[in-house]
Parts: structure tokens; sequence; C-alpha cells
């Protein structure tokens, strides 16, 4: 989901100092090529040499385009679902399913993962999550896909903000700048005024504001801990929340709609786990354009299902947003 892009994000760059580079980029050293394997020329040493050791961006572009694809598919299934189950219970689903299917990375890190140096902090971190999911699946019911998708990538621009507002760091008049274009792209995608907005977009902006919340308290609890207790924390915190907001409409899933829920819950362990590796491959500003590979695979896969096609003020206000998120962040690396 596209919440999930922009939430762990600075889970895996907070971390990138922490993982070997063999464990980062989940790829193997040798990639199975023996060494015994005669080289008749320097073009077929030039390739297994760079495909033993891909350069960095390289690494990174591939685990971000299967996150895109991912966290897509996800959203495509969350639609379906949404039409028949509650939003709270397909939101405990989609963090169980994930904190399942990731567990075999959780065990790998032993009992370390589960060292927590400032719990009380941390537990905030399960709240955004679950706020965050919460209020993008409600607005999955009724907003485009790709209009949802587009909206969220404001979450770093109010990354910023907060970050101003807040005092805990300087920010300029060119970051403020691109913050406010950031916005005025939001408002070519929603039109006020224009068009009858529905309710839902605020769902949207809530959704990127929390995940906001996440980032910064993720730079914080990032400084003392792994990237893989962060994801823990917040999948497996968020669940007495969702747990409990469920309750009150629980259904029992038909076999259909458990296939949906299984399968919402393996496409975003998926997601989440390339993203990891992808912010772990690369410098956070250089790995922040493929992230955008989301919306055109959003498009793709809400055409393909639900005939959703965006119009250009979708199209331009994402561009806008993009290009403001993305100076935003250089801007911040270089400081």
């Amino acid at each position: 989901m596209s919440d999930v892009v922009v939430a762990v994000c600075p889970i895996a760059r907070a971390s990138e100092t922490v993982a070997p580079e063999s464990d980062r980029y989940g790829l193997p050293n040798s990639s199975g090529l023996s060494e015994s394997v005669s080289i008749p020329s320097p073009v077929l040493r030039r390739i297994r040499t760079t495909w033993a050791h891909p350069p960095p961006i390289a690494v990174a572009a591939f685990w971000m385009s299967v996150c895109a694809v991912a966290f897509s598919l996800a959203s495509v299934a969350v639609r379906f679902a949404i039409a028949t189950l509650p939003a709270g219970e397909i939101t405990f689903f989609r963090n169980l399913g994930a904190l399942v299917f990731l567990a075999p990375l959780f065990i790998r890190r032993g009992r370390a993962v589960f060292r927590v140096a400032r719990p009380w902090t941390a537990a905030t971190l399960a709240l955004w999550q679950a706020i965050s999911n919460f209020c993008i699946v409600l607005a999955f019911a009724v907003i485009p896909l790709a209009d949802a998708v587009a909206i969220s990538f404001l979450s770093p621009l109010i990354v910023v903000a907060m970050a101003a507002l807040l005092g805990i760091e300087r920010v300029g008049r060119s970051r403020w700048l691109a913050t406010l274009i950031g916005f005025a792209g939001m408002l070519l995608i929603v039109r006020p005024g224009f068009q009858q907005m529905p309710p839902e977009t605020l769902l949207v902006l809530a959704s990127a504001t929390v995940t906001a919340f996440f980032s910064l308290t993720v730079r914080n609890l990032g400084r003392d801990h792994h990237p893989d207790t962060l994801v823990l924390i917040a999948l497996g915190g968020s669940l007495p929340i969702l747990a409990a907001v469920a309750f009150w409409s629980w259904r029992m899933p038909e076999p259909n709609e458990a296939i949906i829920l299984l399968a919402i819950g393996l496409a975003a362990a998926l997601g989440q786990a390339a993203m990891v590796r992808a912010y772990a491959a690369a410098e956070s500003s250089s790995v922040m354009p493929f992230s955008f590979l989301q919306l055109p695979a959003t498009v793709i896969a809400a055409y393909a299902a639900f005939g959703q096609a965006p119009d250009l003020f979708t199209l331009a206000g994402a561009l806008v947003i993009f290009a403001s998120a993305q100076y935003t962040m250089r801007r911040e690396a270089r400081q």
C-alpha cells in the first residue's frame, strides 16, 4: 500500500550504515557463478564482475521496482476487499499477514530484533502505523487509486514542515517554497471549487500527515534501533490497536475474501521487504525517484482491474508533488 512506501523509507534510511553490504542488498555475493568458469573475453569478465557486485543504484532500482509492483497490487486487492469487508478488519489482516510473511527476517536476527531501548517512543510508532493504514484503506473505498497514491507523496513535504514548526531542524526558503509547490500539486489533483471533492480525500491527507509523524519518530528511533526492529514494532504493535477497531465490525471472511486478505498481506510484506533493501542499497535522495514507479504501476493495475484512468490534472499534480519531494530530499541530503 502507498502508506507503506513512505512509512518504511526512513526506517531503511536510518540504518544505511548498520547492515553489511550483502545483507542490505539482499543479493548473493557470488551470484551463483563458479570460479572455474572460463571467461573468454574482457566483455564477459566485465559482465561477471557487474553481476556479482552490481552498482548500489542498480540494486536500489531493482528493489524499488519490486516494491512499486507489490504495493500497487496490494492497493488493488484492498479495493476489492473494501467492497464487502470492514476497513478495520482489512487493515488488521493486512498488518498481520505482513508480519507473518516477514517472520523469517525477524527470526534471522535472533533475540536482538526484540531489543527496544525506548518503549514509550516505540509505542507511538505502532500508533502512527495503525492510524495511517486505517485511513488509507477507508479512502481506497471511494477515491481513485492513482489519486490516493499521488496525494500520499505529500508525506515527505509534510515531514519538512513539521520538522521546522517543531524546531527539529532549520528549513530554508527554498525548501519551504518546494513544500508549498507540492501542496499546490495536491490542489491540482483534487481541484476544490471545480469539482466535488470527496470527503475521503481528507483521509488520504490524514494518512500522509500521520505518516510524517511516523517518519519523524523513525528518525529518532533509528539512531539506536535496527530497521528490522522498527518494522517489527510498527507491524506487531499496531495489531492490538487494529484488533480493537476490527472487533466492532467483525465479520468472518468468506473463502474468496480470505484469499484476497492473504494476497494483501503477502503483497504488503514483499513491498515492505523490498523497500528496506532499496533504501539500504543507496542514499535516500538517489532512491527517491524510483519510488515514483508506484504511480504508473498503480495506474496500470487500477485500469486493468477497475477501468480507472487518471486524468491530466492528476498526472500533472503528481509530477509537481514528486518534483517538490525530490528537490526537498536532495537539499536535505546536502545539509
